[in-house]
């Protein structure tokens, strides 16, 4: 009678489907990033983009009707076409307030 070798078990465990399926990923080696400095000529105020939202004192002018809405008002921000500016030069353009507008 010929004996057959019993199989050898692995030295490593394979791990079962829901041992993949809830493993934790490995972590990524954090990359650091210098990024260079920005080159402007003129001063903050200047290069500076509005804040989202306007910002205080501001209102959004629909500039397709020109109309301004004050900050709280539902189209606050929200209209195709339109800016921020203080309200003085809203006025100054000839835009008008909205109805029901504070």
């Amino acid at each position: 009678m010929s004996a057959t070798p019993a199989p050898v078990a692995s030295a490593t465990p394979k791990p079962n489907l829901l041992g993949r399926i809830f493993s934790k990923p490995s972590p990524t080696p954090a990359v650091a990033t210098n990024p260079a400095p920005e080159r402007g000529l003129g001063n903050a105020s200047t290069n500076a983009t509005p804040m989202p939202g306007g910002g205080p004192g501001m209102v959004w002018v629909n500039t397709e009707s020109h109309v301004f809405h004050r900050e709280g008002s539902h189209y606050y921000g929200k209209t195709k076409q339109g800016k921020y500016m203080t309200e003085t030069e809203a006025l100054k353009e000839g835009d008008r307030a909205a109805t029901g507008s504070r």
